[in-house]
């Protein structure tokens, strides 16, 4: 289990280090930080299973830290150390998630509270750890598909670097997992197929024999973990390529179907097989534009062109290009274009009057 003190005294800091017999209780000191706003950045760098701080520290005190932390990192536990005249301030960090508090400065009394809590975080720690290393159920498969699907390598972070290299389960238990979890990646491989992906795994005996040599837990961890990673890697770039061909495929359809009325986020989405909501977030992601804008871009565009012939009525190019109220027409066109469909057309003539006057 990794602790993190933070207090600006260093007093306190060296204190509980020599006092708290760390190693019996199955727990590590990674760090101190001497005020809010380090202790936040290592935090985020380390994930710390357990943050021991004080109150009243400069640049960011205690309580915006117990804040912080609570946001963005939940299963960390908190210790407060609190001296008397700062009660109320514990208190109101106990609605920011603080687990509990100690009174300082500190005696055996605090000590041995401190000494206790630690315990029962080591022990929660390492039992859900047990439990999640060594029992290979349905659902972590699952769930390893599932990131592998969406190139979510948060979920391999967090299982790689901080579940099973904090787990007690013993080194052969670790290979085991790791091998497991390579059938999973030989698995999900098959559908991304491709030379770089041969390259990368070689065949499935070579890369377990790789995995069946490693001498430690560290090393079998690390090794899968960074096939995971590259694997990651490669899938994103295929889903990056299949989401430009389908913006493209969007941008098309858009064209070939500027005048039929139901041209719509919905309509595409039929069309293409897609749910409207996967379509439009990709469309957005890859253009920066939402998908029902580039629509009507695309129709106030062809309206400027059909515009300039004066035999078409402007409710008659409304109606084209599937605007079934010319006044809403207008005012969308207004809005783009910043003038009305009538003055851009009466714009465009006055020009071209001037124009031919000019050429005689």
């Amino acid at each position: 289990m990794k602790v993190l003190l933070v207090d600006d005294d260093v007093i306190v800091s060296r204190g509980l280090r020599n006092i708290i017999p760390w190693q019996e209780l199955g727990a590590e000191v990674i760090g101190e930080a001497r005020n809010g706003k380090d202790a936040l950045e290592i935090a985020l760098r380390l994930h710390p299973d357990l943050i021991i701080t004080d109150i009243k520290m400069p640049i960011m005190d205690g309580l915006e830290l117990c804040c912080r932390i609570r946001e963005l990192m939940t299963d960390t536990a908190i210790v407060l150390l609190s001296a008397h005249e700062e009660f109320d301030y514990a208190r109101q960090a106990m609605q920011y998630g603080v687990d509990t508090y100690i009174v300082k400065p500190m005696g055996r009394k605090e000590i041995s509270q401190l000494t206790t809590y630690i315990q029962e975080v080591s022990r929660r720690k390492n039992e859900k750890l047990h439990h999640y290393s060594s029992l290979f159920n349905r659902q972590l498969e699952l769930n390893c598909y599932e990131a592998l699907k969406t190139s979510n390598l948060l979920f391999f972070k967090e299982l790689f670097e901080h579940e099973l290299a904090l787990s007690t389960a013993s080194h052969n238990e670790i290979k085991e997992l790791c091998m497991r979890l390579l059938n999973i990646l030989f698995d999900f491989y098959q559908g991304v197929g491709g030379d770089r992906a041969s390259t990368l795994l070689q065949s499935k005996s070579t890369r377990f024999d790789d995995l069946y040599n490693l001498k430690t837990r560290h090393e079998a961890i690390s090794f899968t973990y960074d096939l995971f990673r590259q694997v990651n890697e490669l899938a994103t770039e295929k889903k990056e390529d299949r989401q430009h061909s389908l913006v493209q495929y969007v941008k098309q359809y858009v064209h070939d179907n500027i005048y039929n009325v139901n041209l719509s986020l919905a309509d595409i989405a039929y069309h293409m097989e897609r749910s409207p909501a996967y379509l439009s977030a990709v469309f957005s992601q890859n253009t920066g534009v939402k998908l029902n804008v580039y629509i009507t871009q695309k129709r106030i565009d062809q309206a400027r062109q059909l515009l300039l012939d004066p035999s078409l009525p402007i409710y008659s190019i409304s109606e084209k290009l599937g605007f079934q109220d010319p006044h809403y027409f207008a005012r969308v066109f207004k809005k783009v274009e910043s003038i009305t469909p009538s003055e851009y057309r009466n714009l465009y003539l006055n020009h071209s009057v001037r124009a031919d006057a000019e050429v005689k």
